[in-house]
């Protein structure tokens, strides 16, 4: 009974042998490379060459590709990282933001910091909306007369 526990192991340990082997060892790497294992990692596991991982990762590079996509998709939706989550917590932001500069008269120190920051936050939003196709008017705009714009340059 030991003695055919180890044959088992010793032949799991080698390179597929037979066509129906090698077609196990391509689908068990399509799957495992589709769940983010590297390359080098699933030829070792896989008792194959690098060069055969290569072969199989040309050949199903379509369904790999697309389902490390979906995987990553998932995760960003999972941890909040989409887009129109970041353009929310960007727009909070930007909206305390603009409720300072409200609150202040362009008279003090740290509203040239302020300042920059409304219209760094005002770009980056721009990108992000502009990325996703939708029009809107720009969330801050800024109209500085001629001693502002020096003090700030």
């Amino acid at each position: 009974m030991e003695n055919e526990v180890n044959e088992e192991e010793a032949e799991k340990r080698q390179a597929p042998k037979s066509k129906r082997a090698w077609q196990k060892a391509e689908l068990d790497y399509v799957e495992r490379r589709q769940a983010g294992e590297s390359i080098q990692a699933l030829s070792d596991s896989l008792y194959v060459a690098e060069s055969q991982c290569i072969l199989w990762e040309q050949a199903h590079k379509k369904e790999i590709e697309q389902s490390q996509f979906l995987l990553t998709e998932q995760i960003f939706r999972d941890k909040g990282l989409t887009r129109i989550n970041r353009i929310e917590t960007m727009s909070k932001i930007l909206e305390k933001i603009n409720s300072e500069i409200d609150k202040r008269d362009f008279s003090d120190v740290p509203t040239d910091k302020l300042i920059l920051l409304g219209m760094k936050m005002s770009e980056f939003m721009k990108v992000e909306i502009q990325s996703s196709s939708i029009e809107i008017r720009k969330p801050f705009a800024l109209e500085l007369d001629s001693k502002e714009k020096m003090y700030l340059e």
